[in-house]
């Protein structure tokens, strides 16, 4: 027989409530414990009948190494793509840095354009005078050709007329193909 104890606790309503409570609690885990080991045992059981029938099914197929192709031909595309961005990133910033360093400063841009002025003023000097020149032959030509035609006497009249008509048509000539070269050099400074 079980000895009471000398002194026995109190107990109230509540307290008795909230102990069956808990051993309740206790006991419905307890159940579940013991039918989730049933399931898990029962599953485990059917799961070993049906192995041998699912490994000899010719429908299930191993993918697992064309799964794990893919996946390294995703990578490889992958740094092939980043590497193609960042060769056509390089080869843009090359341009920029280059077409940069070709730029010329704003004093070389003035001094250039200094250049060509005097270049295009030397052009028209050189021009003019060539031109002169031009103008100074013909017209010795024609004294030379008109003294000639003296020396030949009145019977060559008709000659010095057609003489001094082509040479007034060939200066005429002249002065437009003087006009047409200094337009003609006008555009081309003016374009550079």
């Amino acid at each position: 027989m079980q000895k009471k104890p000398a002194i026995e606790p109190a107990t109230t309503k509540a307290l008795t409530l909230l102990m069956e409570t808990r051993r309740k609690e206790i006991e419905q885990r307890k159940k579940n414990e013991e039918n989730r080991k049933i399931e898990d045992e029962n599953r485990k059981i059917r799961q070993n009948r049906l192995k041998e029938r699912v490994q000899g099914s010719k429908d299930i197929v191993d993918n697992r190494k064309e799964l794990e192709e893919q996946r390294k031909k995703k990578q490889e595309d992958f740094i092939n793509k980043l590497n193609d961005d960042k060769n056509k990133y390089m080869e843009i910033l090359g341009n920029i840095n280059q077409r940069v360093a070709n730029r010329p400063l704003m004093l070389e841009t003035i001094g250039k354009k200094k250049d060509m002025i005097t270049m295009k003023q030397n052009m028209q000097k050189e021009i003019e005078e060539a031109l002169k020149e031009a103008r100074d032959n013909e017209n010795n030509n024609n004294n030379n050709i008109n003294n000639v035609n003296e020396m030949d006497g009145s019977s060559n009249n008709f000659n010095n007329n057609n003489n001094e008509m082509g040479s007034s048509n060939n200066n005429n000539n002249l002065g437009n193909s003087d006009n047409i070269i200094i337009e003609e050099h006008k555009e081309e400074t003016e374009l550079i």
